[in-house]
């Protein structure tokens, strides 16, 4: 009981409207950066950049870290086969 006084204290000394507010200015500027740092990854491998706005909802990121890593990647090396020479 006392982790969730400590927890909500800034709600019960300002007010719930200033402690939502607060969490917002600091959350929103790092929901943001990570939202761009995704889309960057997404575009290097060749998928669209709105494909980080998956990652909002947990149970669809993992879905969609399971489907990338099995997917072709647009933008991977291409595949060479070595094939040994002949010999005679």
């Amino acid at each position: 009981m006392i982790v969730i006084g400590f927890v909500f204290l800034p709600a019960l000394l300002f007010g719930v409207a200033a402690f939502t507010l607060l969490w917002l200015l600091l959350l929103l500027p790092g929901l943001l950066l990570w939202l761009w740092i995704l889309a960057r990854i997404c575009r290097k491998a060749g998928f669209s950049g709105w494909w980080s706005l998956v990652s909002l909802s947990p149970p669809l990121f993992a879905l969609a870290i399971w489907a990338f890593a099995f997917a072709d990647w647009p933008l991977g090396p291409p595949r060479m086969q070595v094939i040994p020479p002949r010999r005679y």
